[in-house]
């Protein structure tokens, strides 16, 4: 039989199934499905995330690097010729951030990283519902490594803010005066601080790559730390 239709996998994988609903406020894992740069602005990476029920959601990238390893000038270091700025390395540190949940490590890293790295991979998050957030949307508060996200589900560990909605619509009763009710501070997931300058050159002779060098591919999935 001759099919009848195609649906590009663009498409497919950037919409949520029938009956996949935002989770409530949790830790929980999502698979990279989709990463697409984004028309107008070069640094700009929309990241789409699949949830195990189904849902799908977006998170976004700064990358401060083009495809050959390059520094975009808008993230070059005015006082330091070929150096990354301090905005730049908090970029990358977000980025990193988001590596270190697929499961790779440091050592892994060493040789440079694409963005086919975190493709198709399973990473951890802390998701906030946008009941708990008073918002008409949920968002991804943070990544987590799998060890944390396994250390949290054993201990049955929440997010703060979890609970904070139903708090606020149970505050008052009819009949009775209205009691103060607080949400829960949202957690703050920061990235780690970047260093005020430039990390030295290695003292192997290893230097930065070179324009129309090749970064190595992601490794195996044998290697993975999980």
């Amino acid at each position: 039989m001759a099919a009848t239709f195609m649906i590009p996998g663009s498409i497919l994988t950037s919409i949520s199934a029938l009956g996949g609903s935002a989770p409530e406020t949790s830790y929980v894992k999502a698979t990279v499905t989709q990463i697409e740069k984004h028309a107008s602005r070069v640094q700009s990476r929309r990241v789409t995330l699949m949830f195990d029920n189904g849902f799908s959601t977006s998170d976004w990238l700064t990358v401060p690097f083009d495809a050959e390893g390059n520094i975009l000038s808008l993230y070059a270091d005015a006082n330091d010729k070929g150096a990354l700025s301090k905005k730049g390395r908090g970029c990358v540190a977000a980025i990193k951030t988001m590596l270190l949940s697929a499961g790779y490590n440091n050592d892994q890293m060493a040789g440079g990283a694409t963005d086919e790295w975190l493709l198709n991979r399973v990473v951890y998050l802390e998701w906030h519902a946008a009941a708990d957030l008073g918002a008409q949307y949920g968002e991804i508060a943070g990544y987590l490594t799998p060890q944390v996200y396994e250390t949290y589900m054993a201990e049955g560990k929440k997010p703060a803010i979890a609970g904070a909605g139903r708090a606020v619509a149970g505050g008052s009763q009819a009949g009775a005066a209205p009691s103060p009710t607080f949400a829960a501070a949202p957690v703050q997931v920061a990235a780690a601080p970047a260093p005020a300058a430039a990390a030295p050159a290695p003292a192997n002779g290893v230097g930065a790559p070179s324009a129309g060098s090749a970064l190595p591919p992601p490794p195996g999935g044998a290697s993975i730390v999980n």
